[in-house]
């Protein structure tokens, strides 16, 4: 189940992509998705807790704790990548989002659904916490968990479109996308 392969298996061929570069309505799909996500956490969050009030320092430990999440959040997906391969991981930042990829490595789709939701599950702890913090902390955590959950908008729209594909797909993940393959001798969906 966790087998990278370095060559693309005989009779396999493209069958789809979902790249945020070259497709632009893919790209807006998942921004919407990740404001709507933010919004509607942080409103929750902090309808849950009415008494919050912030300054600055809150905000800048917010901006400094993001960067590093945003770190953090690629290098979970570099070790599930990893997990029970010998395989270089890419990172990039490409403008709009980083990312973490292994061009040239073909993932079965169990493998690449845990690596695509690993972040996702990983950092929703920081929700344990929240409810443990006097009100400054709570806003500062709050905001953090709702930047996690955008952040994961594209690994959740990945993940709900691989979920409906074939489970004999092979997936190349090259950073800001990837290429989705099956056998020619399988039924293509």
């Amino acid at each position: 189940m966790f087998k990278a392969y370095n060559e693309l298996p005989n009779n396999y061929q493209l069958i789809s992509q979902i790249d945020m570069k070259k497709n632009k309505k893919e790209f807006l799909l998942i921004n919407i998705l990740a404001l709507s996500l933010f919004f509607l956490s942080l409103f929750t969050l902090l309808y849950i807790n009415k008494s919050i009030s912030t300054d600055l320092i809150q905000l800048y430990i917010v901006v400094g704790c993001s960067i590093i999440y945003i770190v953090l959040h690629e290098l979970v997906h570099a070790l599930f990548f990893k997990f029970k391969n010998n395989v270089k991981v890419e990172f990039k930042f490409h403008g709009f989002a980083a990312s973490a990829g292994v061009p040239g490595y073909y993932y079965q789709k169990k493998h690449y659904l845990i690596i695509s939701l690993a972040p996702f599950m990983i950092f929703n702890l920081i929700i344990i916490p929240l409810f443990l913090v006097n009100d400054y902390w709570f806003f500062i955590l709050a905001f953090l968990l709702a930047i996690h959950i955008s952040g994961c908008s594209g690994d959740l729209y990945v993940f709900i479109k691989l979920l409906f594909k074939p489970k004999t797909i092979l997936i190349e993940d090259y950073g800001v996308g990837m290429n989705i393959y099956n056998s020619d001798n399988i039924n293509k969906v």
